[in-house]
C-alpha cells in the first residue's frame, strides 16, 4: 500500500509541475514567442545543413558515376589491346 502511495505521489508531482509550467507559459507569453523563434531558427539551420549535404551526396554520385564511365573506358580499351596484341 505504501508503494501505491508513492507512486500516486510521485505522479501527483508530476502533473503539478506540468501544470506549473504550463501556468508560467500563459503568464510570460513572451518567453514562448522566444522559445518559438529560436526553434525556426534551428529547423531554418537543420533545413539548410541538409540541403548542403543533399548537394554534397549529388556531387559524390556524380563523381562516382564520371569515375564508373572512366574505368569502364579504360577496361575496354585494354581489352581492346589484349585482343589487337593477340
Amino acid at each position: 500500500m505504501e508503494r501505491e502511495r508513492d507512486r500516486l505521489n510521485k505522479e501527483v508531482e508530476t502533473e503539478r509541475l506540468k501544470r506549473v509550467d504550463l501556468q508560467n507559459q500563459i503568464d510570460n507569453p513572451e518567453e514562448v514567442e522566444r522559445e518559438k523563434q529560436q526553434m525556426t531558427r534551428d529547423l531554418k539551420a537543420l533545413q539548410q545543413a541538409l540541403g548542403e549535404q543533399d548537394q554534397r551526396a549529388a556531387k559524390a554520385e556524380a563523381g562516382a558515376a564520371r569515375l564508373s564511365a572512366q574505368m569502364e573506358e579504360l577496361l575496354k580499351v585494354n581489352i581492346s589491346i589484349i585482343f589487337y596484341i593477340f
